[in-house]
Formats: C-alpha cells, sequence, structure tokens
C-alpha cells in the first residue's frame, strides 16, 4: 500500500474540493498553515491511501490533479509526496 499526498496553498476552496472529489474515490483534506519562501500562507494536504494494484493509476490522477491545482492557484509549484504502508485490515 501507498500513501499519497498534495501539498498545495488553500485558495479557491470550494472549487477545489470540486476538483478533488471528481478526481479521487477518497480521501482524506487537511488545514493548515504552512510557509513558502518566508511567507506564511493556508495551506492544503490531500492524503488518499492505495493498495499495490492502483498505484500506477492513482499516480498519473494525482499527477494530473497536481498540474490542474497549480493553475488554479495560480502556484509556482505543487509537491506530492509518496510513502510506503504496512496492509493492515480494515474491520
Amino acid at each position: 500500500m501507498k500513501r499519497f499526498k498534495i501539498y498545495t496553498e488553500n485558495k479557491n476552496t470550494r472549487e477545489l474540493i470540486e476538483l478533488i472529489s471528481r478526481s479521487l474515490d477518497g480521501g482524506t483534506i487537511y488545514f493548515g498553515k504552512g510557509i513558502w519562501k518566508g511567507n506564511l500562507e493556508d495551506s492544503l494536504i490531500v492524503e488518499c491511501i492505495v493498495n499495490d494494484v492502483d498505484v500506477e493509476t492513482v499516480k498519473g490522477i494525482l499527477k494530473k490533479l497536481s498540474e490542474e491545482i497549480k493553475k488554479m492557484n495560480n502556484q509556482e509549484c505543487v509537491m506530492i509526496t509518496t510513502e510506503n504502508l504496512e496492509k493492515v485490515e480494515f474491520v
């Protein structure tokens, strides 16, 4: 399993959430504060956990989603991170 996170500035929040909802079947959105080049800004992190079978498909979806977020928010960059996770059982 893998955990993907997209880090972006929290601008155009309603449109951003609609875009994320159309792109992903599920995930979690975290709101907070971030620093970019010394400036404090509102931040938004999108997290999704994917089984090994779907990793490549989701990777492509997240790359496209990040490019759309970058344009929508007029940002220099949007970061995507990936972490390996151990499999767990759903209860």
